[in-house]
């Protein structure tokens, strides 16, 4: 065990969607120093801070918690909210000895620094701590688990060998594959939020086609111009599909996930953040795109595609939703 070299040290930050860089950080401030006093980011000052959402400052207060006292560390930690990058006024005049930063807070240590210098007060040690990396070898950050590149442990939802391999359904999949990954809705009377239509995919030409009639058009379109394996258009200009903005062409046999698949699914959520509607046209079979799809979603969020015999099915993007996504893609063989 490392040895305590302080009596009282302060951190600070927003621990959003807790962690595995947020474990580590906490441990190594609770090995440095008897004492933690954590300032954590109060809603008001997370809304200045960042433009996505977040959790509310309820639920990451109990978030921490939880995890001090799985380390029996409660007792050594308090917790105040953080309404700017100064420390909390309660704690103004307590015998902190330094701060422990990662590379994206050192500057507010600096500030906290400059302050207490043109006060006339002692600076504080800086302690700086490496931010834990991901599978991608970038920084885990609660931004890029919200984004959908990354699980809490650093583990990348889409495996780089998939955008080099062919893969396979095996047999054993099948049967599961057929029952609906989400809630069974009817396409021609669901209603959508705003925010639900401004974060929606949609995959099979049944449900597509149903949502075009109604003016409800998703950022990301999957069709093949099939409708239960039987040719239904002659091409995509007979789909009469609103508002398209860019449209991929992509080969994937029936049965298989192309490499090609993965990798224009990640280039289409690029371009939808900047705006535009994408339309994936699959010569072969669309089917199993649900899956990639999920993989690379944000979380956040909605899936409808078409499952034959059963109808439309609604699925919200959550980190439950990719785990038993990539669980089943891991299972894929490859050809």
């Amino acid at each position: 065990m490392t040895k305590r070299t302080h009596r009282l040290v302060g951190i600070g930050g927003t621990f959003d969607l807790f962690h595995k860089g947020h474990r580590d950080f906490l441990r190594f401030a609770l090995e440095r120093s008897e004492k933690v006093l954590i300032g954590l980011s109060s809603d008001a000052y997370s809304h200045l801070r960042k433009e996505h959402p977040f959790e509310s400052y309820t639920k990451r207060k109990e978030n921490l918690k939880a995890y001090l006292r799985n380390e029996n560390a409660l007792s050594r930690v308090a917790i105040a909210p953080l309404d700017s990058v100064y420390i909390p006024k309660q704690w103004d005049y307590l015998p902190i000895e330094a701060i422990i930063v990662t590379n994206d807070s050192e500057k507010g240590a600096e500030a906290i620094n400059t302050q207490r210098a043109e006060e006339g007060r002692a600076v504080l040690e800086i302690i700086r701590v490496p931010l834990d990396l991901a599978e991608d070898n970038l920084p885990i950050s609660s931004s890029r688990i919200r984004e959908g590149s990354i699980d809490r442990e650093g583990k990348l939802w889409v495996k780089n060998s998939w955008y080099d391999q062919f893969l396979s359904l095996p047999q054993s999949l099948r049967t599961m594959l057929q029952k609906p990954f989400g809630e069974i809705v009817d396409a021609k009377t669901i209603d959508f939020s705003k925010e639900e239509i401004e974060h929606l995919a949609a995959v099979g030409d049944v449900t597509v086609t149903i949502l075009n009639d109604r003016n409800i058009v998703p950022k990301l379109r999957v069709v093949d111009l099939m409708v239960e394996r039987v040719r239904r258009f002659k091409n995509l200009a007979e789909m009469g599909l609103k508002h398209v903005n860019l449209t991929y062409t992509v080969q994937n046999t029936p049965g298989q996930l192309s490499p090609r698949v993965f990798l224009v699914v990640k280039e289409a959520f690029e371009e939808i953040k900047s705006g535009k509607t994408v339309v994936l046209h699959i010569e072969g079979e669309e089917d199993l795109t649900v899956l990639p799809i999920l993989l690379h979603a944000p979380i956040g969020w909605v899936v409808c595609y078409g499952q034959p015999h059963v109808g439309t099915v609604k699925v919200t993007v959550t980190e439950e939703a990719k785990k038993k996504a990539r669980a089943i893609v891991e299972e894929f063989t490859i050809r």
